[in-house]
């Protein structure tokens, strides 16, 4: 579920430095969504280049952790100084940029950490729909959806850009939907769950 925290970011200086990045790195060629990630291994990545993290986390070559060094590119930023303040009370793992294009969604998927939102442009049209329940009782996502009334079930929520960060609870299982006509962005700061 969504959470308001009592984080806030300058939001019209985020959008100009996201603005002007964008225009450095322009990124083409997706059809439904992309990520850029501002946080790597080595602190030596070269930002020209669109690194799938996803598929590399998935394939166990890299994980949460390892994404802990943020880019010294784009250390002098909003998004740097948010990426500290949040650093200062949880563990964060990869921080990214994220664009859903319009008329698009995610699969339904559940993540294993808790994720915190920052919504630079969005729509009316597009929604975070949440399974309420999370998981089952052995700990699995829940992955089906009945074919029945679901509002006891399902959360639906739109996150405004309003200079705000929400929390996440990414084990819930969940899809984001963009059904307007605008690309949605999204900053999304990852956690390292406490055990690592």
């Amino acid at each position: 579920m969504f959470t308001l925290t009592d984080h806030k970011v300058d939001l019209p200086r985020l959008r100009h430095e996201i603005t002007r990045f964008m225009d450095w790195y322009p990124i083409y060629g997706y059809e439904k969504q992309w990520s850029f990630t501002f946080t790597e291994s080595d602190g030596d990545q070269d930002p020209t280049v669109i690194h799938n993290t996803r598929a590399l986390v998935r394939e166990g070559k890299l994980s949460e952790i390892d994404n802990k060094v943020f880019h010294y590119r784009f250390r002098d930023t909003a998004l740097y100084e948010l990426y500290q303040a949040l650093s200062e009370v949880y563990k964060i793992g990869r921080v990214r940029l994220m664009a859903l294009n319009p008329y698009q969604c995610y699969s339904f998927h559940a993540d294993t950490e808790i994720r915190f939102h920052v919504v630079l442009w969005t729509n009316p049209k597009a929604f975070f729909i949440i399974h309420k329940l999370g998981r089952d009782g052995n700990g699995k996502p829940i992955d089906h959806i009945p074919l029945f009334d679901m509002s006891d079930q399902l959360g639906v929520y739109h996150i405004p850009a309003n200079g705000r960060v929400y929390s996440l609870d990414a084990n819930h299982t969940h899809t984001a939907l963009n059904g307007g006509s605008e690309v949605r962005y999204h900053l999304v700061f990852n956690t390292i769950p406490k055990s690592k």
